[in-house]
């Protein structure tokens, strides 16, 4: 039982969710029946996603030690052997259910998001906000691809898209912030070391005050049933809120806490878009 407990945790069990919560609600928002394309798509993105944070866990090892991080392989609760072959566990079911989807879908699957995938985990994520914007792009893009694989106009999507691309965006700036030390030790090239501390957290509150602004007039021109109001309470005060406490109290404690706020605000922001029905 605790082996599958630290397996649920080497796959980021809680992502996966919201990455299901996500495939679903693209069903929804496209008036899309759940149906075998659901499970394709969740059988795909839930297996590349699981790939790509295994191969992840298996390159940082090392300095995870460094940063403090619940990298399960870095603690030996897991070992490589055992990782390697839930890796190809997940290449074999994600290679088996591309089978059964269109043409354009299996394009962008093989063209580009397991391109980006292997690139980010073996050579981007070490380049200067390059790798921040891969995961941003390829957490954004499952609205969009769900939206492929039942063979609607991604533009159905893009508002949704456009907003977890910029919330994961600064959610993963702030991370780079919290794993300065441990990025040092393996030379890697992010914002925090190259720039600097105090620039970065600069750019930091500009994208958050620019997301702000840009969901707010969004919101308010589209204001439709409860949306507006779903959008204030449920990501505007969170969003305004992270940028008074880095504003005031630029701290590692308080750049750890931002991190699981943003993830929070990922949730709450399903919810918002849920009331964003009306204007797809």
């Amino acid at each position: 039982m605790l082996r599958l407990i630290y397996y649920l945790q080497l796959i980021r069990i809680g992502n996966l969710l919201i990455a299901c919560s996500v495939i679903s609600l693209t069903f929804y928002l496209l008036d899309e029946k759940i149906s075998y394309l659901t499970l394709l798509a969740i059988n795909i993105i839930v297996s590349a996603m699981s790939l790509g944070y295994i191969i992840n866990d298996i390159i940082d090892a090392p300095h995870d030690l460094i940063n403090n991080k619940n990298n399960l392989l870095a603690k030996k609760k897991i070992t490589y052997k055992e990782s390697y072959v839930i890796a190809l566990l997940f290449l074999i079911v994600l290679l088996f259910s591309s089978i059964y989807i269109n043409g354009k879908a299996q394009v962008v699957l093989f063209f580009f998001i397991l391109p980006v995938l292997f690139l980010y985990n073996f050579y981007l994520k070490t380049k200067i906000l390059i790798g921040n914007v891969c995961v941003a792009l390829m957490l954004s893009f499952v609205f969009l691809f769900s939206a492929l694989i039942i063979n609607k106009n991604i533009y159905l999507v893009y508002s949704a898209s456009l907003f977890a691309f910029f919330l994961n965006l600064i959610r993963e700036i702030i991370k780079d912030l919290n794993d300065v030390k441990g990025d040092k030790f393996i030379k890697m090239k992010t914002l925090p070391i190259v720039w600097g501390e105090k620039k970065t957290l600069k750019l930091i509150k500009i994208l958050i005050f620019f997301l702000c602004l840009f969901l707010f007039f969004h919101s308010y021109f589209y204001s439709i049933n409860y949306y507006f109001l779903s959008m204030i309470i449920l990501v505007e005060i969170p969003l305004v809120y992270s940028l008074f406490l880095l504003h005031n109290s630029a701290t590692k404690k308080t750049i750890y806490k931002l991190t699981f706020l943003y993830k929070g605000i990922n949730v709450t922001g399903l919810l918002v878009i849920i009331a964003m029905k009306e204007i797809f």
